[in-house]
């Protein structure tokens, strides 16, 4: 993906410092779980890590959490930082996915 198409470099991170941005490796992976994510759910990339809270968003929004810490390329608080997030919230992402 090239910069214009990635979400990474300019939706991500609002909330933090420049510092919070992902790296390339990251980028690249936040960029296509959350382009899979959107395919297989039919919802459009912004809308997903947007801020909207209808369940169908958490939903679909706690597995881009858990399939980015399944890549063990980040930590719960990098992953946070990175999406504009709280550690709290990718934790309890993932461990609703788990359970379910």
């Amino acid at each position: 993906m090239n910069d214009e198409e990635s979400y990474a470099n300019e939706k991500w991170g609002r909330v933090g410092a420049i510092r919070n941005k992902p790296n390339i490796r990251e980028a690249e992976v936040l960029d296509r779980v959350v382009a899979a994510a959107a395919i297989e759910s039919g919802l459009s990339p912004a809308s997903i890590v947007g801020r909207r809270r209808p369940t169908l968003y958490c939903d679909v929004r706690f597995i881009v959490y858990k399939m980015c810490m399944d890549s063990q390329i980040f930590t719960q608080s990098h992953l946070a930082r990175c999406m504009g997030r709280d550690h709290g919230t990718i934790w309890n992402g993932v461990r609703q996915v788990d359970a379910r």
